[in-house]
């Protein structure tokens, strides 16, 4: 499976259809192969963009001089015209470190799982069978392999012996338990040596939990999950699985792909719907669920009456936050900051901006962004980011503006994960 690395993202000179010499991260805000963690003979899933066309495949990463061979194409759309052919580089091109689906496992039996103990099995799935079914105790061969005759004719024998272990102290027992006896006396149980229901709790060593409800016989009798020997394994709840920390519990079929989920890329992403920008000053996207920790913004053609620069802000269950943000956006010739917002550049109202502003949860509340888009109108490529700390659980997000222009073309739409 190619090795998968956050954020890496570099620029390349070289030219043709060849392996390609990698250069240095695009800008501050992108890793290089070496600081995203790629080894040397790593294989990786690369995207290679230069204009509008692009190559995605598979190929190798080389530490000494800093080369990646493009091994085995996937996808490509080269002039429009979608294949696989390798693209004719022309020196201006940028690499990339990406997943194709087949690089994340979604499903149980594409996990690998370590043998240990009673369990044979290699995968996941096959792990969770094999604790499902029940093992044959070692001796279960004595009955099945005897001959019934000799069973039949020894049936004396067996009688005689079992008179001969009953001990004179059970019959003792049995000698207190008057005629008739009424079994759901206490008194009678007891004089039997035996328990009930309310009396005494049977300890674990004689056969029972030593507990009086379900629930504490359930702890009495569970083990780790580490743990070798035939028992009961406590069931990890949701929160446990997308924490990935509880290693004295097993996570069933649902649970692995949450875990899958969380850990291994996010999922796939869920679309809210469209809205169009052609009228307004402000566009909200609201009921993003917690724990999403990836969100995309993307803008169709979308415009301004002026000269205001695009404005995204973030907010949780207690509104929408105007303040507290440190972000930036710039093309060759200006650059544009601002603190009440995630802020795009545009230059007048003949511009229109394609592009994404995504946004990474960095850790609890924190979230930071970066941007690439195509200004039409300028005919300039823009790019930026900043970040900013919620007080509370990210659960919207509004596309509004710097000043008091008001929207007048494109789309705007998220996708979050």
């Amino acid at each position: 499976m190619a090795v998968l690395a956050n954020r890496v993202a570099v620029s390349t000179a070289t030219t043709g259809t060849g392996t390609v010499t990698l250069g240095s991260a695009l800008t501050d805000a992108f890793l290089t192969f070496a600081e995203g963690g790629v080894s040397d003979a790593d294989e990786v899933t690369y995207l290679i963009t230069e204009g509008d066309d692009f190559e995605f495949g598979r190929g190798t990463y080389t530490a000494s001089g800093t080369t990646l061979s493009r091994d085995t194409v996937l996808d490509s759309k080269i002039g429009g015209t979608a294949g696989t052919t390798k693209m004719t580089l022309a020196g201006a091109a940028e690499v990339r470190i990406a997943a194709a689906a087949e690089d994340i496992a979604t499903t149980a039996a594409a996990l690998p799982f370590v043998a240990a103990g009673d369990i044979a099995a290699t995968d996941v799935q096959a792990a969770i069978e094999e604790l499902d079914t029940e093992k044959e105790p070692a001796d279960a061969t004595i009955l099945k392999d005897a001959d019934i005759g000799d069973t039949v004719q020894a049936h004396s024998a067996v009688l005689d012996a079992t008179t001969a272990s009953f001990l004179t102290a059970d019959e003792t027992k049995l000698d207190g338990i008057e005629a008739g006896a009424d079994v759901t006396d206490a008194s009678n149980v007891a004089a039997a040596g035996a328990h009930m229901s309310g009396g005494t709790d049977v300890p674990i060593a004689d056969g029972g939990t030593g507990s009086s409800t379900a629930a504490a016989a359930f702890t009495a009798l569970k083990q780790a999950a580490t743990t070798t020997a035939t028992g009961v394994v406590e069931k990890s709840t949701s929160a446990e699985n997308i924490a990935g920390t509880e290693a004295d519990k097993f996570p069933d079929v649902p649970g692995v792909k949450e875990m899958i989920d969380t850990h291994a890329g996010g999922g796939e992403f869920t679309r809210a719907a469209a809205q169009a920008t052609t009228s307004g000053t402000e566009f909200d996207f609201t009921g993003i669920p917690a724990g999403v920790s990836e969100i995309v913004v993307s803008f169709q053609g979308v415009s301004l009456s002026g000269t205001d620069s695009f404005l995204i802000q973030l907010g949780d269950a207690g509104g929408l936050e105007a303040t507290g943000y440190e972000s930036g956006s710039f093309n060759a010739a200006s650059t544009v900051t601002s603190t009440s917002g995630f802020i795009i550049f545009e230059a007048s109202a003949t511009d229109w901006l394609s592009g994404v502003m995504t946004f990474y949860r960095q850790e609890a509340n924190k979230w930071r962004a970066s941007h690439g888009a195509f200004m039409g109108g300028i005919n300039r490529a823009i790019a930026g980011g900043g970040t900013k700390e919620l007080s509370a659980e990210l659960t919207q997000l509004r596309l509004t503006r710097t000043g008091t222009d008001t929207f007048d073309a494109g789309e705007v739409n998220i996708m979050y994960r």
